[in-house]
């Protein structure tokens, strides 16, 4: 018998309907904590980049969040906006 497993969507769901996780107060949060370096990166062209923060790496496309991954050091950076698809 296999182990049951828990899909990223069904998780996504849960904490938004099962455990009441309001998931547009915490965009709006992290957007508003992110808010500082978007503008920052836009004033030197935009496009595409990352900001770094609390151990993350946030990697911003066109002035839209893509993903998130660990901060593995300055090295990773470039390799993780080098890749079209995160």
């Amino acid at each position: 018998m296999s182990a049951l497993r828990v899909s990223d969507h069904a998780m996504l769901r849960y904490l938004t309907r099962g455990a009441k996780l309001d998931l547009e107060e915490a965009r709006a949060a992290l957007e508003a904590r992110l808010q500082r370096a978007h503008a920052a990166a836009e004033r030197l062209g935009g496009g595409e980049y990352l900001i770094r923060v609390e151990g993350l790496r946030f990697v911003v496309r066109n002035a839209t969040v893509v993903t998130v991954l660990f901060d593995e050091g300055p090295v990773s950076g470039a390799a993780t906006l080098s890749r079209r698809r995160v």
